[in-house]
């Protein structure tokens, strides 16, 4: 790691949050008296929250150039949002809450990003290789949840306990971290913006059709991600009587490694385009959601599992890769919110809301199947659109 270990620790321990937040805020607002529609109503809304965090934070971090500073008072807001959404008794704190954690916790990743691709120069190989130590991170805090028993699917007190925890490892690492990493050189930053300003090529657009084809093909996949972060927790506890969220968890996240660390190799040496990962990874969305609909047990979910390796570890390396090559540095920042807010944060949006009230009226397998639709159309996208998607970017990006 050398140099890049406090980079390496950064994405790490932000996993100490995402281990709790990611399976068990479904848990929580269960465990506070809301119904399955409901749910699906407050994560939409919670989705909704978080494209405006990703967006207005890069947009103030591309401007300022100050990175880390953003991320630390990401960090703080996330954990002081977190008290209310476990503890309040009443919809409006919920909602409140859930506001500010998902406006924090959804510009804390593409912060992270942009510092990482910033400092390795696109290097796809070792930015997956450091957001696949990442994933490590996440695989070790959900088994040390599991073998602790901690927190409590029961408690939303031991809940918010333990994210609390994760927020406080997290800052202190982010604050270790070196000022060169978390701030943006101003001289090359105000050498950037002049030359864009006078110009006339580079006032044109920082992005290309491709970029905005690209970002819907994501977003389909992840209308049917949401099949998964809303609702598969709850799915294992009350559909199939599972307890042991964390251990499968941890299982896709296993799986998700290999095939990031893979991924980065292929797209490194260039062996294989962003897009067509893309497109392998809303293949493996649509098998996933399919196995939980017709097969519901232990060995079902746990093959599902198993297939998080395409749906989000083959999916996640090749769409930083393909931002980052798609827009100009100096707004790259902005272009990896663009890819949170849009293609993450908004399709779970609508997949959180149409599948609460799937679930609601027709059950499980029909929220499982319905969504995994739009796994299908993403491929659809991503063939029909390939030349498009695959045609080399301008040169200017780099400006």
């Amino acid at each position: 790691m050398g140099t890049m270990s406090p980079l390496y620790l950064s994405f790490f321990t932000i996993q100490a949050i995402n281990a709790v937040l990611n399976p068990f805020l479904q848990v929580m607002l269960r465990n506070s008296g809301y119904s399955y529609e409901m749910i699906g109503g407050l994560y939409a809304l919670y989705e909704a929250f978080g494209i405006v965090g990703p967006l207005t934070v890069g947009a103030v971090a591309d401007r300022t150039g100050k990175y880390k500073t953003a991320l630390l008072a990401c960090t703080v807001g996330c954990a002081a949002a977190c008290i209310p959404v476990a503890l309040a008794t009443s919809l409006p704190f919920t909602i409140l809450g859930l506001f500010f954690v998902a406006f924090c916790i959804r510009a804390m990743f593409p912060l992270q990003d942009t510092i990482a691709t910033n400092v390795l120069h696109n290097d796809a190989g070792k930015y997956t290789r450091m957001r696949a130590f990442g994933t490590l991170g996440y695989i070790i805090f959900n088994l040390l949840l599991a073998a602790t028993s901690f927190p409590r699917v029961d408690s939303n007190r031991s809940i918010l306990q333990a994210l609390l925890i994760g927020c406080g490892i997290f800052f202190v690492t982010t604050l270790a971290m070196p000022r060169r990493f978390g701030t943006e050189d101003t001289g090359a930053l105000a050498d950037r913006r002049i030359k864009m300003e006078h110009d006339p090529q580079s006032r044109g657009k920082w992005f290309d059709a491709a970029f905005l084809i690209g970002l819907a093909a994501i977003g389909f996949s992840r209308i049917s991600m949401a099949a998964v972060t809303s609702f598969l927790s709850l799915y294992m506890v009350e559909e199939l009587g599972i307890d042991q969220v964390s251990f499968l968890t941890a299982i896709g996240a296993i799986s998700e490694i290999l095939m990031m660390l893979y991924s980065g190799y292929l797209l490194q040496r260039k062996r294989v385009e962003p897009i067509t990962l893309i497109m392998l990874s809303g293949v493996g969305m649509f098998a996933r959601l399919l196995i939980y609909a017709y097969f519901p047990s232990y060995a079902g979910v746990f093959c599902g599992q198993l297939l998080h390796s395409l749906g989000f570890g083959a999916l996640h390396p090749a769409a930083v890769l393909f931002v980052a090559r798609r827009v100009r540095k100096v707004h790259r920042g902005v272009g990896m919110s663009m890819y949170i807010s849009l293609a993450t944060s908004l399709p779970a949006v609508i997949g959180s809301s149409l599948g609460g009230i799937l679930t609601y009226h027709y059950g499980y397998r029909t929220m499982f199947v319905v969504l995994a639709m739009f796994s299908a159309i993403s491929v659809g996208i991503c063939i029909g659109f390939r030349k498009t998607l695959t045609r080399p970017p301008l040169e200017t990006y780099e400006v």
